[in-house]
């Protein structure tokens, strides 16, 4: 049942889009990606982190997809998320091996990491989903899609991986904070420098919140929103019959 909540809750967010004239479109095309991040224009960005990049990663169709918002054929929204399997290996230590291997050629300096990190992230391990690459053309900000862009692919997301734990983004500490963006796009962890760094790395920020979602929440999440739609569609159904005794 849960599963039928999931489905109607991902199309509860392509319809607010499409109210829009949104298009939404799921890919596991990296390359489409990179192309359609260069059609935005977006000004100082330097294309696709190391994260989803095509030149750090080669992704099957089973690890990696994005969502790619359209407008009169023209991409003006993407946000992606791939599937980190850390095994038994806490995610604050595999973050670190991971940021040493993607970020160490490109930055400009020898960047390194304190010796301990948060201990709330030793409690995550196995399979996690990590979200990034979220971008939204400048013309089209007020249009304000990028909360049901967002929640969009994290219903999407946790429907491709059932068993992932954890659904997780690294967010600037001026968004983190910034109208609750994190508390708006539902994010019940939300951890401040969550990187604890000696140096950073040229490419990367220094302040970075780790925001995110468990399972359990995400679950609660769904549920919640269905008992709503369950309460609202009862009282559409007695008021209809009330009308019709009438």
């Amino acid at each position: 049942m849960l599963l039928d909540w999931q489905c109607r809750l991902l199309e509860h967010y392509r319809q607010q889009m499409g109210d829009m004239g949104l298009e939404v479109i799921p890919s596991t095309d990296f390359d489409v990606l990179e192309t359609s991040v260069r059609s935005m224009n977006l000004a100082h960005d330097p294309g696709l982190t190391p994260h989803f990049s095509t030149r750090e990663n080669t992704f099957t169709t089973r690890e990696a997809c994005w969502i790619g918002v359209w407008f009169e054929g023209r991409c003006v929204g993407v946000v992606a998320s791939k599937l980190q399997s850390t095994g038994d290996e806490p995610l604050g230590s595999y973050i670190q091996r991971y940021w040493q291997r993607v970020y160490r050629s490109g930055s400009s300096v020898d960047f390194e990491f304190s010796s301990w990190q948060k201990d709330s992230l030793s409690s995550y391990s196995g399979d996690i989903i990590y979200s990034g690459e979220f971008r939204v053309h400048p013309d089209f900000r007020g249009m304000k899609f990028a909360e049901p862009m967002a929640m969009f692919l994290r219903v999407y997301s946790f429907l491709r991986w059932e068993d992932a734990s954890l659904f997780y983004i690294f967010m600037e500490d001026e968004n983190a904070r910034r109208n609750s963006l994190a508390s708006r796009v539902q994010m019940t962890i939300q951890i401040p420098d969550a990187l604890n760094w000696r140096v950073p790395p040229s490419q990367a920020k220094s302040d970075y919140w780790l925001c995110g979602m468990e399972k359990g929440h995400y679950r609660d999440f769904v549920r919640q929103w269905a008992e709503v739609q369950k309460k609202q569609a009862s009282t559409t159904s007695q008021i209809a019959v009330l009308r019709h005794r009438s």
